[in-house]
């Protein structure tokens, strides 16, 4: 886990060995952040991913209903919810998709909006308005293969990753497609996270490790 003050250095935050941050929160004072952990599963492959559905995402304005995003077969549902045990779901849009897993998505502090892109999808960031039910699209050709997307504080512009074969870079996009470069990282980067009051970004890094080793006496 990294944070970024102001956008310049980074500072490395570390968890627990064995344990994978599953979502990032940052509070009202902004002065700390908290890290939802899961351990990671034995069945999970080689690493443990934050990307996929089903994925929900809390507003920071008070009586602002959640997000929720689910796969449905071909179809990829978002729903809002209110906090609270028993609390009813209703449905607010859908979508088509090869996979479910390939979207990721972010709702925007006030809850207005929600800003998604497809891995399939290259180089395209679309904003939702879930008051007008209209949609509007920004393309940074410069970036094509984002990974994840989260939106600034002030909700004026959208933090992005983006891979590259010499690494992952964490951009940011104003939402008339005015895309800078914030910071890169040989390594995926995820769960971009800015704080409250907009001075800092925090992010998940993705890291792994290559071993080998040289056997001796093997018979022919």
């Amino acid at each position: 886990m990294r944070w970024v003050p102001g956008g310049a250095a980074s500072r490395v935050l570390g968890v627990g060995r064995g344990e994978a941050v599953s979502q990032v929160e940052w509070p009202a004072d902004g002065r700390r952040f908290t890290c939802i952990r899961r351990a990671p599963s034995r069945a999970a492959g080689p690493h443990v991913s934050t990307l996929g559905n089903p994925a929900f995402h809390c507003p920071a304005r008070a009586g602002a209903p959640c997000v929720v995003s689910e796969g449905a077969g071909s179809e990829l549902v978002f729903s809002s919810f209110e906090p609270a045990p028993g609390a009813k779901r209703t449905e607010i849009f859908r979508m088509a998709v090869e996979d479910a897993n390939d979207v990721f998505w972010d709702l925007s502090r006030d809850g207005t909006r929600i800003a998604y892109s497809n891995v399939r999808d290259y180089s395209h960031i679309r904003v939702r308005d879930l008051k007008k039910r209209t949609e509007r699209e920004i393309s940074i050709p410069q970036w094509p293969e984002l990974q994840s997307i989260g939106w600034s504080a002030d909700g004026t512009a959208i933090f992005a990753s983006a891979f590259a074969p010499k690494g992952s870079s964490v951009v940011k996009v104003t939402l008339d497609g005015k895309a800078s470069l914030l910071y890169g990282s040989g390594e995926p980067i995820e769960m971009l996270k800015a704080s409250p009051d907009g001075r800092y970004l925090a992010f998940g890094q993705m890291l792994s490790s290559v071993n080998a080793w040289l056997i001796e006496g093997i018979p022919r």
